[in-house]
């Protein structure tokens, strides 16, 4: 496969067994890396040094003042994350304040590079304009931000839009997509790949399966 899956998990009161399954899969060649809220990220110590770990800071609001984010941030790094991803502050979008964004995003990355850790904002396309949108992601490229999430998955989506979205911010911007929203089909996957989008997001084990045949089956390739 070209295309890049993270196995997230949005459920911070998860179970320690579902937990325990969402690293099992994450262990499986085809998954990149598994995504979980900052404070899931000690939950499995013993295992979590063999995946790569992506920490969801803020999530899904972007709501966090600068000094929690900061210090939310500083801990994903110490548990392993090698990725951190932080949604936009929406209001600030809605204001057209994007100096107040890229403030905040500058020592976020700032951070991140002295830990050499890979920061993606996370942009919630469904409440903004494409024009605003690209804007944004604009921003973001010119701060030295070369990869982006396309909403938090804690929306309602549109497939098609998403994908529409994530492509025009590629080809137009030349910034990497993560589709945001989780991909549930095989056909849904394809399509992801067909349109060359950086990476997707799985939301369970199960859809895992739904996609891929039943682990012990090795995930057979996509044709």
């Amino acid at each position: 496969m070209t295309i890049d899956i993270e196995l997230i998990n949005l459920d911070k009161s998860i179970a320690f067994d579902d937990l325990k399954l969402y690293f099992f899969y994450a262990s499986n060649s085809l998954v990149n890396r598994l995504c979980l809220p900052s404070g899931l990220l000690n939950s499995l110590p013993d295992v979590k040094s063999s995946i790569e770990l992506v920490s969801l800071i803020d999530f899904p609001d972007g709501l966090q003042c600068q000094s929690a984010r900061l210090a939310d941030i500083l801990y994903s790094i110490r548990s392993g994350a090698k990725y951190v991803d932080v949604p936009v502050n929406n209001t600030l979008i809605k204001d057209c304040n994007l100096s107040k964004m890229k403030e905040q995003f500058s020592s976020c990355l700032e951070i991140c590079k002295i830990n050499k850790v890979k920061l993606r904002p996370v942009l919630e396309y469904r409440l903004h304009e494409v024009e605003t949108v690209l804007k944004v992601a604009e921003c973001l490229l010119n701060m030295g931000i070369n990869e982006i999430i396309s909403s938090t998955g804690k929306m309602a989506d549109d497939f098609s839009d998403n994908v529409l979205i994530c492509k025009e911010i590629q080809d137009k911007i030349g910034l990497g997509v993560t589709f945001g929203g989780s991909c549930f089909t095989k056909q849904q996957l394809i399509t992801l790949e067909n349109a060359k989008i950086k990476g997707t997001r799985i939301i369970s084990p199960k859809v895992m399966d739904n996609i891929f045949g039943p682990i012990d089956n090795k995930y057979p390739k996509i044709k």
